[in-house]
């Protein structure tokens, strides 16, 4: 409704206003679809912290249900690298069945970070989670290609560019099919 407003007051009609409306496809990262392929799905997602991680693979898993949701996190923020919602992100990246966590880019701005490997500990006890860390974007790609089967979505969560593997996974999906 705002923006039908704002847009009406800057002088457009309501028949602009509509058609682009009606043309809009959504924001982009932000459970942006990349492609179906084998009955497997690829999103890419800019959520970073907690609270929107686990709301995201919430949302994930109602709209697409009877396959295994997979989260490709990569732990690219300040806020996250500083490891003090530690707990908080093993809980809600436990809201998917696979999880792997990707290498953190670069330490954090003082303090103690984030320990990758207690998080896959404690996202495997959360609720039983599968979960790895793995640093190498190529073996992350491997690793999505040939755990995936049909019905399952694939969800990569970061703030940054985190290799292209939104298109990577997807890439490679195609490709083997």
């Amino acid at each position: 409704m705002g923006a039908v407003v704002a847009a009406f007051h800057l002088g457009l009609s309501l028949s602009d206003i509509g058609e682009g409306l009606r043309a809009f496809q959504g924001v982009r990262r932000r459970t942006e679809v990349v492609g179906e392929v084998r009955g497997i799905t690829v999103i890419d997602d800019f959520a970073h912290h907690p609270t929107a991680v686990r709301a995201t693979l919430e949302a994930i898993r109602s709209r697409f249900t009877g396959g295994r949701l997979w989260a490709i996190f990569e732990p690219r923020t300040q806020t996250v690298r500083r490891g003090f919602l530690q707990r908080e992100l093993a809980l809600a990246l436990g809201e998917a069945d696979h999880v792997v966590i990707g290498k953190i880019p670069s330490p954090p701005v003082g303090g103690t970070g984030l320990d990758p490997h207690r998080l896959v500990h404690d996202i495997r006890g959360a609720k039983g989670s599968d979960a790895i860390y793995m640093e190498d974007p190529e073996e992350i790609v491997a690793h999505c290609a040939e755990g995936v089967r049909s019905g399952d979505v694939v969800v990569v969560m970061s703030s940054g560019y985190f290799a292209g593997l939104p298109g990577g996974i997807f890439n490679a999906l195609k490709d083997s099919s």
